[in-house]
């Protein structure tokens, strides 16, 4: 069978095919044979076309199978020769990056905890894609809110485009981003429960779309792209959108930043100041949540201002001065050291808005008498809006774990074995047992009887279902403080 001709260039040369290795064929058998020496193209001066080709391309990379000459042994880690079928081949890999570069491009953790371009900034005019996450909403719409007035700030009057991560697609998106207004030179577009929409299918889009507003100057960019939403995954998206904006964590605030914060709202939003321990009894109220709190403060504002008013004798009474406060002149506004929000004003018109509050009963029923435990059922219903088939299972659930505490402290069994069976710990433990040690087993039957029944009674029409609460109160009160 005839020889088939190497494969040669226009120099006549032997030309080189997988990277340094040249094969020809004898029918169907495989040959392979070396090529010439690389030390001798060198030195002759004689470089395939290829290897030529390769040099002038636009990457500066070699063209495959091309050859080359020289290797600068900084960028180029050890030659290792790789088999695959019956064909050898010599591969050069590129040595990895440092790795302090590496981290330097990266740009530390994602989701705005260490980024070199995310973090605890607020986002402004020059961002282009931002991001805000968390579960704090009102801390999302504050900076939201900052950003609209940057924008406005910076290019006039501004279009906002909204939409809903859960039902929109990301063409309708961007096709917003990329379009022109008709009248205004800029325009925000907010996507809310961006979580949904950035998946794992989705999300190659957005790191494109990124990595173009990184090849632009932020002026040519006609709109600027918001994502909210409370759980954000991070990922490399994350450091194309640091590149170009930020992303920002509005997480929950601890008491400590609530109380700070509280005092820094009052004092600038609303000019009013706290009185001593008052910001501390206002976040114990009402939680850490900042939309609760920026409410109440509000309100209690508006009450110090009356108060304010009507001891500079500029009003008839507190409710008068109220309800006239927003006609007043910037001269007859008192100053905030004048309006002070105090501990009596909270109590009297804030009531409890954390989540185990029907619960709190149980304390107050434990370390209370029965004309207090009635005035704080009272507040339950009348001030915190605690719902009263909640209330009433935290009475009737009090009245059988007393019981039960009682029939087994009788019965000799260890107070650490009953409080793990009735799940007691806490001030909760302590209380239960205290009791169980000095009532009868008979009396806690008694008031734990009376609970079911007025239970039932209420819930079939014969009573109501504040009247019904209110002889639960007394009678477990009453029973608590009993000493038979």
């Amino acid at each position: 069978m005839a020889k088939r001709a190497p494969n040669r260039d226009s120099s006549g040369e032997d030309a080189p095919l997988l990277g340094g290795f040249q094969t020809g064929f004898f029918g169907d058998e495989p040959v392979t044979k070396k090529p010439v020496l690389a030390e001798k193209l060198a030195s002759s001066g004689k470089v395939s076309k290829l290897a030529k080709e390769g040099q002038a391309s636009k990457e500066g990379k070699p063209a495959k199978g091309a050859m080359i000459a020289k290797q600068s042994p900084e960028n180029v880690a050890p030659v290792q020769e790789i088999r695959v079928g019956k064909v050898e081949r010599s591969a050069a890999k590129p040595a990895p990056k440092p790795a302090a570069k590496a981290d330097a491009k990266a740009g530390g953790k994602a989701g705005g905890k260490g980024g070199s371009k995310s973090g605890s900034r607020s986002p402004n005019a020059l961002d282009r894609f931002v991001v805000l996450c968390g579960s704090e909403e009102f801390l999302r719409a504050l900076h939201t809110k900052a950003l609209k007035e940057a924008l406005a700030a910076a290019y006039g009057e501004i279009d906002v485009a909204r939409f809903d991560g859960l039902s929109c697609t990301p063409a309708e998106i961007l096709d917003e981003c990329r379009s022109f207004g008709l009248i205004a030179r800029h325009k925000l577009v907010v996507v809310d429960d961006a979580d949904e929409i950035v998946k794992e299918v989705n999300r190659p889009i957005f790191e494109r779309y990124a990595h173009s507003l990184a090849q632009q100057d932020p002026a040519d960019v006609g709109a600027t792209l918001l994502f909210r939403c409370g759980v954000w995954r991070a990922g490399k998206l994350d450091q194309l959108i640091c590149e170009v904006g930020v992303v920002l964590a509005c997480e929950a605030l601890k008491e400590p930043q609530a109380i700070g914060w509280a005092t820094v709202r009052a004092a600038k939003r609303y000019f009013a100041t706290f009185g001593a321990g008052a910001a501390e009894m206002l976040v114990e109220r009402v939680g850490t949540d900042m939309g609760r709190l920026d409410g109440e403060i509000a309100k209690l504002s508006a009450v110090a201002l009356g108060d304010a008013l009507a001891k500079e004798k500029k009003g008839t009474a507190g409710n008068a001065a109220m309800s006239d406060a927003g006609a007043l002149t910037a001269e007859q506004v008192p100053s905030a050291e004048a309006c002070v929000i105090s501990r009596e004003m909270i109590a009297k018109w804030v009531g409890l808005s954390r989540e185990e509050d029907a619960w709190t009963i149980q304390s107050a029923l434990l370390n209370a008498t029965p004309g207090q435990s009635v005035a704080f059922l009272r507040e339950l219903l009348d001030v915190s809006r605690e719902p009263a088939v909640k209330v009433a299972y935290s009475v009737t659930d009090l009245a059988r774990k007393v019981n039960a505490a009682t029939s087994a402290t009788k019965a000799g069994l260890n107070p650490n074995e009953i409080a793990s069976k009735l799940r007691l710990w806490g001030p909760a433990k302590d209380g239960v047992m205290h009791a169980a040690a000095r009532v009868s087993p008979a009396a806690t039957l008694k008031a734990y009887r009376a609970c079911v029944n007025m239970d039932k009674r209420s819930k079939s029409g014969f009573c109501g279902i504040d009247e019904g609460l209110e002889r639960m109160v007394l009678q477990v009160s009453t029973m608590l403080n009993s000493k038979n």
